[in-house]
């Protein structure tokens, strides 16, 4: 890993090095305003605090003169029990005694754990519309009106080693086997075999399969999963695609090297499709075997139903006859929709209780719209770009910060929306997605400026990049995302962390915006992206700083890097 990282720091470096020619000589190295480090530690967990206190320590002796606290628990200061505020002014001494200036997150609209955390209803919510469900016994259960059928998700039926009911795509024989003496249920089971050329990660795809969905539906795709002895465990590749390509899914299954069988969930919401593809794969290693069995698919309802003004839910009969909550059924919601801070993407769904005296009756079909919650990646939730409980939660967390830490700076943490732009509070503004979160973070830089002038503004560079995620449709978002940039001002401090090959222009770009920018240095990126990002970089004005990046908590690289900088 190690070996790896400085591969890709030089790479990184180099880039820096070319954009720091534009820079005067006398503000290259330790006097650049912005020497930062990264750091996502758990304030709530005293080793973890210890382990912070230490990289704080190794990076004031290597130069670096600040620290971008990413704990989301920063974001519910105002429920805090006092050994996290403890921990809280621990952090904040050292940083004093240090002499390192602190940057914590805050407006983070996209794994909005601290904003959910007061309410999870702020989750933007995706449509459900019209879903019958039948009524028996006093309550009213989902009636699915166009059979779903995933045809041998049990890999029972099979010739040779190819299954039946799939499109087998990588090798049958080779890359995949029946298996008949390790399986989760029945007969057999899919076996995987890994044998790539080398260590680095290969993606093998496996299976697919079309299957027909009703639009603006809610569905549960399950699959169990074992594994042994794998050489680079990665994760499971399982993508939902509609008819015209666009990716309806973006969980993902991470597996371990070695594991007995564990079920994994996705839920995801048809949108307007009536046809969706299956595709599963596996990126990993060299070595190691994967077996998968007793795959599922299946509508669900009312699964992380949400419930407030924007996420309305109706329940109608097929007559339009409106039926009213409280009355003639019980209040609906989900209790496990969130568990201090996180969400299961799967569980028991609420039950849908017909109250007595009610005017619905035995047999009756009714027709309900309601709004839910989707996970994108590791369990991430954004929160409602239109909502004003949203703002004020936002405002309340940056006067904590304020008030507690005596910060240098907020780090407004707007990256990696990946669901906006549904809910009818949304929907009622006539804007662009784009126009909404340009809106939403001037009104969060207003209130940085309202709560204390002086404070520093840094921001993410990714949803105002139309090199990167401000685009048109990024992943489930309803609508184009060009335009958020115009809610920036021009004290705001740009740390552009595009890897991808337009890391370039995204720079030059931001640049022409007369926007001071902090270059990242990310210890995990491809040296590809690295090499790409090195070519062609010349005179990028206004770059003021740098910071080191990590999402694993990798601080091999700390004084390394520090050590290139200086004097440069």
């Amino acid at each position: 890993m190690i070996k790896i990282a400085r591969i890709n720091i030089i790479f990184s470096l180099l880039v820096f090095f070319v954009l720091s020619a534009s820079v005067s000589a006398d503000t290259i190295g330790p006097e650049l305003p912005y020497r930062l480090v990264y750091a996502s530690h758990n304030l709530t967990v005293d080793t973890e605090v210890q382990n912070l206190l230490d990289v704080m320590r190794r990076a004031q002796a290597a130069g670096y003169n600040g620290i971008v606290l990413a704990d989301w628990h920063l974001q519910t200061l105002d429920k805090a029990s006092e050994k996290y505020l403890k921990n809280v002014a621990v952090v904040k001494k050292a940083a004093i005694q240090l002499h390192l200036q602190l940057f914590p997150m805050v407006s983070a609209v996209n794994q909005a754990h601290g904003i959910l955390f007061h309410d999870p209803n702020l989750a933007e919510g995706m449509p459900v519309r019209n879903a019958p469900f039948i009524v028996r016994k006093g309550q009213a259960d989902l009636l699915a009106d166009q059979a779903v059928h995933l045809r041998g998700g049990d890999f029972e039926q099979s010739q040779g080693n190819k299954v039946a009911g799939w499109e087998n795509r990588d090798k049958p024989g080779q890359i995949t086997a029946i298996d008949r003496s390790i399986k989760h249920g029945g007969l057999q089971s899919l076996r995987v075999n890994v044998a790539g050329k080398n260590a680095a990660k290969t993606v093998y795809d496996l299976l697919s399969q079309s299957v027909d969905v009703s639009p603006y539906r809610q569905y549960h795709l399950s699959a169990w999963i074992k594994t042994e002895n794998l050489d680079a465990p990665d994760k499971i590749r399982h993508t939902v695609l509609s008819s015209s390509g666009q990716s309806l899914a973006l969980s993902e299954w991470e597996v371990k090297k070695n594991q007995e069988w564990v079920q994994y969930h996705t839920i995801f919401n048809s949108q307007n499709s009536r046809k969706i593809r299956l595709d599963f794969g596996i990126t990993a290693g060299k070595d190691g075997k994967v077996w998968i069995d007793d795959v599922t698919f299946e509508e669900v309802g009312l699964l992380n139903v949400l419930r407030r003004t924007g996420c309305p839910l109706t329940v109608k009969g097929e007559d339009g006859y409106l039926y009213r909550e409280g009355k003639d059924y019980d209040v609906v919601r989900d209790e496990k929709l969130n568990i201090n801070g996180t969400f299961l993407p799967y569980h028991q769904p609420p039950a849908f209780k017909i109250l007595p005296g009610s005017k619905i009756r035995e047999g009756q079909v009714l027709k309900v719209s309601y709004y839910h919650a989707v996970t994108v990646g590791k369990g991430k939730l954004s929160a409602c770009l239109s909502d004003e409980k949203v703002h004020t939660l936002i405002k309340k967390d940056i006067e904590d910060i304020e008030q507690k830490m005596k910060p240098a700076g907020i780090f407004l943490s707007y990256s990696d929306i990946r669901v906006a732009g549904w809910c009818e509070s949304c929907r009622a503004r006539n804007l662009s997605p784009g126009r909404m979160l340009a809106d939403h973070v001037a009104r969060s830089i207003r209130t940085v400026h309202t709560v204390n002038p002086q404070l520093k503004i840094l921001a993410w560079s990714d949803m105002f990049d139309p090199f990167q995620n401000a685009v048109d449709h990024y992943y489930l978002v309803n609508g184009p995302l060009a335009d958020s940039w115009e809610g920036l001002s021009p004290d705001t401090v740009i740390v552009n962390w595009n890897q991808t090959p337009r890391y370039t222009d995204s720079l030059r770009w931001f640049a022409d915006k007369k926007l001071s920018q902090i270059a990242t240095v990310c210890v995990e990126a491809p040296s590809y992206a690295a090499r790409k990002r090195a070519e062609g970089l010349k005179n990028i004005p206004n770059l003021v700083g740098y910071l080191y990046m990590t999402t694993g908590n990798h601080y091999e690289e700390l004084e390394h890097v520090a050590l290139q900088f200086r004097g440069r």
